[in-house]
């Protein structure tokens, strides 16, 4: 009996076939409705849900009939806070699979399917789903709203939650099936001219997605068509287009970048001198339109908290 048309690829490479990759889907949806269906966290996260989510293990309900995947959501957005290392793992894998797969994710699912059904009938799933209804953000429902802002916001905070870019630029920054000659960073080269590992050995992931951003903005500036002084190009095209990406979201919203976010290295002066502007912004969690980074780019003579972001603003 022949298998179905393959259309996924699991971790070894190998194809899985289209109702093996349905059932897994449907899998997935299920096991993330309920933490308690998800191995390994209620074992390692039971403390860190009592601190950070006692609300919503209220709202979740003894029987699990409370809204599908309510604690996990809370766990994802305060994994910052979580303690217990096995769980932040378990929360950062998580968090890598609802970035490649939201469709996979019951609270996405849930908070978004009505929007995602309207928007968005032919990017229903994977990367392409979240970029889809980022494009209608203006119209859309408070609950999908809000799981939006926190998938671009960890899109921007570490190069795991943002798939297409951690492919697209896997030689710069390194991984499993990172095409690099050398491991130990230095940047060397690969076949086809690319500089390789220049990002690959940065001390955090937002410093990674910096680390890019400052590659591409060399780029911008070059004269010799984007290469170092070694004749290797400093990003892939591909990459190129997925850092381009980033920084004009970071630059419409202050609020993104993670550690690196203006909102972190710029509080102060934020507060000091566009207070109207940031004020227009966080009371909602649809992106911003870039008044923030405006108004600091035009009074950066007045800027006194370091950043080198307004620099090439």
């Amino acid at each position: 009996m022949k298998n179905e048309a393959a259309d996924s690829t699991g971790t070894s490479g190998t194809k899985i076939n289209a109702r093996c990759s349905k059932q897994v889907s449907l899998y997935d949806v299920v096991a993330t409705s309920d933490y308690r269906l998800m191995p390994g966290v209620p074992d390692h996260c039971g403390d860190d849900m009592q601190r950070l989510c006692a609300k919503e293990l209220d709202a979740k309900g003894n029987e699990g009939q409370g809204p599908a995947g309510v604690v996990l959501e809370c766990l994802a957005e305060h994994v910052g806070k979580v303690r217990n290392k096995a769980c932040k793992k378990d929360v950062q894998a998580l968090r890598e699979n609802k970035a490649a797969a939201p469709e996979t994710d019951a609270h996405t699912v849930q908070a978004c399917k009505q929007d995602a059904a309207l928007f968005c009938p032919q990017s229903s799933e994977g990367p392409e789903l979240h970029e889809c209804l980022q494009r209608h953000v203006s119209l859309l429902d408070p609950s999908c709203l809000h799981v939006e802002f926190e998938a671009t916001k960890a899109a921007t905070e570490d190069a795991a939650f943002n798939p297409k870019l951690k492919k697209a630029c896997r030689a710069v920054i390194g991984g499993d099936d990172s095409s690099s000659s050398s491991s130990s960073g230095g940047g060397g080269s690969s076949n086809d001219g690319n500089k390789v590992g220049a990002c690959a050995h940065a001390d955090t992931p937002s410093d990674v997605l910096t680390c890019l951003e400052d590659l591409h903005a060399q780029m911008g500036t070059s004269s010799n068509g984007g290469k170092g002084s070694d004749g290797k190009k400093l990003l892939p095209d591909r990459c190129v287009a997925e850092v381009a990406k980033l920084v004009k979201l970071k630059n419409k919203d202050y609020r993104l970048g993670g550690s690196q976010a203006l909102a972190s290295t710029c509080g102060a002066d934020v507060q000091r001198l566009c207070a109207k502007e940031a004020e227009a912004i966080d009371a909602s969690e649809a992106l911003g339109d870039g008044r923030v980074v405006d108004c600091l780019v035009d009074l950066r003579d007045e800027v006194t908290q370091h950043t080198s972001y307004l620099n090439v603003a």
